[in-house]
């Protein structure tokens, strides 16, 4: 048996190739290229200047929301564990500069300045946590808009075909399977 594989692309009518100088709407009132299919590069950029503009510039309108609920909701952590750590480094260096007048905001919570120094330590490492996500968030939403505008025009249909046809090879007719990928 042989296998073979043979694709056969049907053209659309109203979608034509990318000349450089071509306007939204051809001679015969169809729609162009560009657009139907966005531009990878513009949508990473639109992107990176302003989170969710370039889902916005592809059309997925429904991931704006969710793009801004991530970035919200790390921009909010980000604050809270800064805040924290500043807290418990303040009173950390109160508690061991030496000098018994000085007071901090845990005096009667931790004992110690090992527990204030835990304190800090976990909001530092809370703090790391929150900005490395959050940038990746943010770096995942370039890539989703740079991916879609990419796959934009990639044919998803079921029209996929799988037979046992007759084959031509360089040896001579034999039979194999053909699959049509239109």
């Amino acid at each position: 048996m042989c296998f073979t594989a043979s694709a056969q692309s049907e053209a659309d009518s109203t979608v034509s190739t990318q000349p450089k100088n071509e306007s939204n709407f051809t001679l015969d009132g169809s729609v162009s290229y560009h657009q139907l299919y966005p531009n990878p590069k513009r949508a990473g950029l639109f992107s990176a200047v302003l989170p969710g503009s370039g889902q916005f510039y592809n059309k997925q309108y429904w991931k704006i929301p969710v793009v801004y609920a991530l970035l919200g909701t790390g921009v909010y952590f980000i604050n809270f564990n800064s805040k924290n750590y500043r807290r418990y480094r303040q009173a950390y260096i109160a508690r061991i500069d030496g000098d018994p007048n000085t007071r901090d905001e845990f005096e009667n919570i931790y004992p110690s300045a090992d527990a204030i120094k835990t304190g800090e330590d976990y909001y530092k490492k809370n703090l790391d946590l929150s900005v490395v996500l959050t940038t990746l968030g943010f770096t995942l939403q370039i890539i989703d808009a740079i991916t879609y505008a990419y796959l934009k025009d990639f044919d998803v249909s079921s029209d996929l075909s799988l037979r046992l046809a007759p084959v031509a090879t360089p040896h001579g007719p034999a039979f194999g399977l053909v699959m049509n990928v239109k």
